[in-house]
């Protein structure tokens, strides 16, 4: 026997051998190293949006294919379409970083677009027949259900994966011609939300920034205005008596009313009250009315009361009168004015009126 021809011959077959199994290897599927499905309930039959990452080494050929196994307590599967499908490539292979394109998707690939459909648990990712879809060390970024809402393929979704039973045997197992795999574990479990309460008490606060404001000595000639000190107060330009503000959480907001007697003289005369004068009034004659503005918030001041159109009213006789209104919670402050005009038969004496204002939230 030829030892020589026998050792040649074992060589060759071992190199063969060898070789046989590095293009094995060569050919084999690996394993993903980034692979992940977040979803957006983990409640025992809860319909649920995923979105599932992955980062592949070897790329997706032209028309390879990407499948993902729901395991068999999620039900709705078989239900999607190409609709519920967003597609998206990463820029790199770190996932969590990565910017994403979306790319067209479509219920059968084509040249120009992914292909996506759904059977029994199984869905079916299908890249683009031209071209290399997905580079090597790339993310693919797979959206399914509601959150698939770009438009530029067939979306935007309308369906979900209903979620199973509680339990944490749940998988979705991502394979495919494109010869990578894995696995990802999902915990489905009885609620997965907390509630919070908190109660917030109804509120609402009333402030007058004065309550004793005065004209001083009024004329025939000249329009006085009462100020904030019912004895030096003497003011002939148009100035701010007192504020008044109201803050409420009130759902409707408040209403704000007044009333009053006219200025009353003692021992006797009345100033009269007027509705919707000037500033400034008529000089000669008996007048009395008071102006509201805005300082700041979003009240509705009665037409007549506006300072800035301007107008000024009074309605005596301890008429309830509504003098600004707001439909919703807010912190208003309002300027107020008086004005007075008195006639030249306007009796002497001390004339005094008092108003009551009240502020009524309504929750």
């Amino acid at each position: 026997m030829n030892i020589r021809k026998i050792t040649s011959s074992v060589l060759i077959l071992a190199m063969i051998v060898f070789m046989s199994g590095v293009l094995g290897l060569r050919t084999a599927s690996a394993t993903l190293t980034t692979y992940s499905d977040a979803l957006s309930r983990l409640k025992t039959g809860q319909a649920a949006n995923h979105e599932i990452l992955f980062a592949t080494s070897l790329g997706i050929a032209a028309s390879a294919t990407v499948t993902l196994t729901f395991s068999s307590d999620f039900t709705g599967v078989s239900a999607l379409g190409a609709e519920d499908f967003d597609v998206a490539t990463g820029s790199t292979g770190t996932c969590s970083t990565a910017s994403y394109t979306e790319q067209n998707v479509q219920a059968s690939a084509g040249a120009s677009n992914w292909g996506a459909a759904a059977s029994g648990n199984v869905v079916t990712i299908t890249g683009k027949t031209s071209g290399t879809p997905l580079a090597t060390n790339k993310c693919l970024r797979i959206r399914i259900g509601t959150n698939a809402t770009d438009t530029t393929g067939s979306g935007p979704g309308d369906s979900q994966i209903t979620n199973g039973a509680a339990d944490d045997d749940d998988t979705i197992v991502l394979g495919g011609s494109f010869t990578e795999s894995g696995t990802a574990a999902v915990d489905i479990i009885s609620d997965d939300q907390v509630v919070i309460t908190a109660t917030v008490d109804p509120t609402i606060t009333f402030t007058i920034s004065d309550n004793t404001v005065g004209f001083g000595t009024l004329s025939t000639t000249t329009t006085h205005y009462a100020a904030g000190d019912s004895v030096t107060g003497i003011t002939t330009s148009s100035t701010i008596a007192h504020t008044l503000e109201v803050a409420t959480n009130a759902s409707s907001g408040y209403t704000l009313t007044y009333s009053g007697t006219t200025l009353t003289g003692t021992p006797s005369g009345t100033i009269t009250a007027a509705s919707s004068i000037a500033t400034g009034g008529t000089p000669g004659q008996s007048q009395y009315a008071m102006s509201a503005q805005s300082q700041s918030g979003t009240a509705t001041i009665t037409s007549n009361y506006v300072y800035g159109t301007p107008l000024w009213s009074f309605v005596g006789s301890n008429t309830t009168t509504t003098l600004a209104t707001n439909s919703s919670p807010t912190d208003d402050v309002l300027n107020m004015r008086y004005e007075a005009n008195i006639a030249g038969t306007t009796p002497a004496g001390t004339y005094t009126g008092t108003n009551t204002f009240i502020a009524t939230g309504n929750f």
